[in-house]
């Protein structure tokens, strides 16, 4: 039985450095070998706890691996680590212009069905949206690493504002697209 170690934290466990820029090439390859070794047909012959162990590990594996795959998981989880968590239910972020303009962005995505050339004008915005996420990974690495960790913490709802429009972005250019 291989010994499995659910103590470490996500980036121990895929021997990343505790920061927020990843190498997902590094993680992808970890989590492959990782699979591979934890994978519960491996235990087959074994007991029924090294059997259930498998299964938890590879769970883990699998939870590890979609939170340092995502920015804003590993952002949380990286705040998380020190101690600082998000309340899922604590969805605004304190910057009033930052409100307003999530407010325009999302009026935007609400008209571009009614716009002459919606394809072009999801384009547009999608590329807004694309610069202003970048722009917020920057400042939360910026603030993680100087352990401002109250503003990092703005900065992961923002963040979250962002990534949530850009997914319903992304499934108003499906209905288009089927339109």
């Amino acid at each position: 039985m291989t010994a499995f170690n659910l103590q470490q934290n996500y980036f121990e466990l895929f021997q990343l450095p505790k920061q927020f820029q990843v190498s997902l090439d590094q993680l992808n390859s970890r989590f492959r070998d990782l699979q591979r070794q934890a994978h519960p047909d491996r235990f087959a012959g074994a007991s029924a706890r090294d059997q259930r162990l498998a299964v938890q590990y590879s769970a883990w594996i699998n939870q590890a691996y979609t939170t340092l795959q995502s920015p804003v998981q590993r952002a949380q989880y990286l705040l998380s680590l020190q101690g600082i968590h998000i309340d899922p239910e604590q969805t605004m972020a304190n910057d009033p212009a930052f409100l307003m303009h999530q407010i325009s962005l999302r009026e935007q995505l609400l008209e571009l069905k009614d716009q002459a050339d919606p394809e072009s004008a999801l384009d547009a915005l999608t590329s807004k949206l694309d610069t202003l996420i970048d722009h917020q990974c920057t400042e939360f690495d910026s603030c993680y690493r100087s352990q401002d960790y109250q503003k990092a913490k703005e900065v992961v709802m923002k963040m979250q504002f962002l990534y949530k429009l850009e997914e319903d972005a992304r499934q108003l250019e499906a209905d288009i697209l089927d339109y």
